[in-house]
């Protein structure tokens, strides 16, 4: 508390809490339901860490009391209203809130627990409609702050207007309802049991005042299945009553929030819910929100937030980086189709998200390891550099990613050093001036791809060292443009991709050769060898072992990676069985083309 010397007991912040609890009703400062929760289930567990940071408890980890003064920090931020740099701060969904809850339940007394259930029940409202469909009861007030009403293009609530609003909520839930599970394909959530008041599923409609859209409420003794690693939930919604104060307002906002937390039913009432991976909730709901709604964007806002933090880990949520993370559903939705990120979450209900990921472009030819980089390449492509034929559809309205160094390269020598987490994206800058060269600017798009690390949840930082060169250099370097040679030093070099671009072109010569080289089954998903062409070839690929036996024949077709159509091969035999480590040589046929090589494989 600033002004404070000493950490304020537990009891005195459930006291202000609640006394500001008691003002709400009629005061403009009245906390909503939403941040009062957020506010007594983190400060509860926090506040008791925080009063013993002078003599940490023997058995809490430097990294358990860094992310209880993060979480803290978070609350007074929220609290305010800003961020340290004065920026207004929104959370776009409770689901982390709800996340938050179920990571330090345990810690909590029996009390705290019972004080936490009471205000994460049910609200009580005045009124109820059933949805056209019957799908779905909507609860609301006749009188009262909560009272929900249509607003006008000044963001003024109408008169008289709150069935009308409820109305509308049921009808676009319906709506909801219909495309997720039968246009896209996904189980409609359990029933509660009976707890709203019958089977229908639940949404209340609550002052939330510009804080939240809305959030999904699965309370930990509304378990279905608590056997599993990722417990199953029965849930229910709540949601804004006008969405004044928000990026997108009124009933725009009322239909991507329907998307978005419908979507969260789903997830915790079919896939369960994995604690490490809210991350990726968020991703496919935000993502959701554009499928369901694709003229509204309300994503797009958080999107500059995240291109100024790619350096956080890909699994990694932190209030607002997990929304502009939606983009990765854009991604697989154009590589592969929208069907790809529903198989996904089929796996998500067995496995954790990277494994689910993997698995489900494991059954189109591909993988995580190699479609991490490619995503991170479309990164670059935004704003005036969009290429929305090639890359993402409405990169257009994208801000562009910024570099993390840019430097200028004054011959002959050059170097960049900085260091990258697991699964970040970082791009660095060089302009090219001096001696009558070239008025080039040179992106390096460095992308890690240690995916062993990240499923382990191992937030780990590595040095990376670009070396530029005009003189001579050896082997290990690659040419981006006539003259001028790059390498990166790192100390895993199986777990990252480089991607050379001069402008707005992926010149680097290195996509040139098969990569990577050498092959590390398992690590990396499979052998790319890039051919010269501008469109899907069907060719020849035929693998020699070094003794020129012909060890795999097959007609593929080449898919694009980085900007080139390349072939892949996985490692395997004309059998389906993995390949020994040793030099193999390939040979592969394009038209009257041909290109050969070799390539190491080791096991």
């Amino acid at each position: 508390m600033k002004g404070s010397g000493t950490v304020p007991s537990v009891r005195d912040g459930i006291a202000r809490v609640l006394a500001k609890r008691s003002l709400s009703t009629n005061s403009a400062f009245g906390l909503s339901r939403a941040l009062l929760v957020l506010v007594l289930f983190l400060i509860s567990p926090l506040l008791v860490i925080a009063q013993n940071v002078a003599q940490p408890a023997p058995n809490q980890t430097v990294a358990e009391r860094r992310q209880a003064d993060s979480v803290f920090l978070h609350i007074k931020q929220v609290l305010s209203g800003t961020t340290e740099g004065s920026t207004p701060i929104k959370e776009k969904c409770g689901f982390r809130f709800q996340s938050e809850i179920r990571r330090y339940w345990n810690l909590l007394s029996a009390e705290k627990q019972a004080l936490i259930k009471s205000l994460l029940a049910r609200p009580t409202l005045q009124a109820s409609v059933l949805s056209p469909s019957g799908h779905f009861r909507v609860h609301y007030d006749t009188t009262g702050r909560n009272i929900p009403a249509l607003i006008d293009n000044a963001d003024l609530r109408l008169p008289n207007s709150a069935k009308a609003y409820v109305d509308s909520v049921a009808v676009i839930l319906d709506h909801v309802w219909d495309f997720e599970t039968r246009t896209v394909g996904y189980p409609s959530p359990p029933p509660d049991q009976g707890a709203g008041g019958g089977n229908e599923y639940d949404v209340y409609v609550l002052e939330l005042a510009g804080s939240l859209y809305g959030q999904t409420v699965f309370n930990p003794e509304d378990v279905l299945d608590s056997q599993r690693p990722n417990p199953t939930y029965i849930s229910y919604l709540e949601i804004d009553n006008d969405f004044i104060g928000y990026y997108t307002h009124g009933l725009q906002a009322l239909r991507v929030t329907a998307a978005h937390e419908f979507h969260h039913a789903i997830q915790v009432g079919n896939y369960g819910f994995w604690q490490n991976d809210v991350y990726y909730y968020e991703l496919t709901s935000t993502w959701m929100e554009d499928v369901v709604y694709p003229g509204i964007n309300d994503y797009i806002q958080y999107l500059s937030l995240y291109f100024r933090n790619t350096a956080i880990p890909f699994n990694v949520s932190n209030g607002y980086i997990e929304y502009g993370r939606a983009i990765w559903g854009k991604f697989i939705e154009k590589r592969f189709g929208r069907d790809r990120m529903r198989r996904s979450w089929e796996y998500l209900s067995s496995m954790p998200s990277l494994q689910a990921i993997d698995a489900s472009l494991r059954e189109v030819g591909t993988n995580f390891v190699r479609e991490y980089p490619e995503f991170s390449l479309w990164h670059f492509y935004t704003g005036h550099r969009a290429d929305p034929i090639t890359y993402f559809s409405e990169a257009t309205l994208f801000p562009e990613i910024q570099p993390v160094d840019l430097i200028e390269f004054i011959p002959p020598t050059a170097t960049i050093s900085s260091t990258a987490r697991n699964l970040s994206i970082r791009i660095f800058q060089l302009t090219v001036s001096g001696g009558g060269m070239w008025s080039d600017t040179i992106s390096m798009v460095l992308t890690n791809i240690n995916l062993v690390a990240a499923e382990n949840s191992d937030d780990q930082s590595y040095n990376v060292l670009y070396r530029f060169t005009t003189g001579p250099a050896d082997e290990t370097y690659g040419t981006l443009v006539d003259g001028l040679k790059v390498k990166l030093e790192v100390s895993d070099p199986v777990n990252w991709k480089s991607i050379g671009i001069v402008n707005t072109g992926i010149t680097l010569a290195a996509v040139n050769s098969p990569y990577p080289n050498p092959f590390l089954p398992g690590k990396s998903g499979g052998v790319a060898f890039p051919i010269d062409a501008s469109q899907r070839t069907t060719v020849t690929l035929n693998i020699y072992s070094s003794s020129f036996d012909l060890v795999c024949s097959k007609v593929e077709d080449s898919t694009i990676q980085f900007g080139k159509q390349v072939v892949i091969w996985d490692g395997k035999n004309s059998n389906g069985s993995p390949v020994a480590s040793g030099i193999y040589v390939y040979r592969i046929v394009s038209g009257d083309k041909e290109y050969k090589g070799k390539i190491a494989v080791v096991r």
